[in-house]
């Protein structure tokens, strides 16, 4: 959900389902008025599964347009690219609050994991770890340099 976005339990679930609503002054406001100064921010990715029902996809373009605002990062340059699993879309740079997008074909709500060899059901385990293309885990070590 995007920052500042709700304000409890109540209000999560109505923007879950509905999308956020947003502020007059623009979703990066929202972070921008946590600092007294500009920041750098930790590298973000922001999933959304094609088959979400749980999540509206509102509340990921919310996200998406609320952290480029807040790292004043030109929304229209994105990095794309298509894969197996579905679409990432990169910007910024690892030097300056790199932003990820990834939109995953064929799940819903949960955490994409990716299959092994040493995990051939076709399940990945828990009702919201999802078998997928694509392993959020192992982007994020990825993205976070770890």
């Amino acid at each position: 959900m995007p920052v500042g976005s709700v304000r409890d339990a109540i209000s999560a679930m109505g923007a879950m389902s509905n999308g956020a609503t947003p502020p007059s002054s623009g979703w990066g406001s929202r972070v921008a008025g946590l600092f007294d100064h500009k920041k750098s921010y930790p590298p973000i990715s922001i999933w959304q599964g094609k088959d979400d029902t749980v999540v509206n996809p509102k509340n990921a373009d919310a996200m998406l347009e609320q952290w480029l605002q807040a790292g004043d990062i030109d929304q229209l340059r994105p990095r794309k690219k298509k894969k197996s699993w579905g679409t990432r879309q990169t910007w910024g740079s690892q030097g300056k609050n790199p932003i990820a997008f990834y939109s995953i074909d064929g799940i819903g709500h949960g955490l994409p994991v990716k299959l092994t060899a040493r995990n051939r059901t076709g399940v990945a385990g828990g009702p919201y770890v999802l078998a997928a293309g694509v392993s959020a885990p192992l982007e994020l070590m990825r993205l976070w340099r770890l």
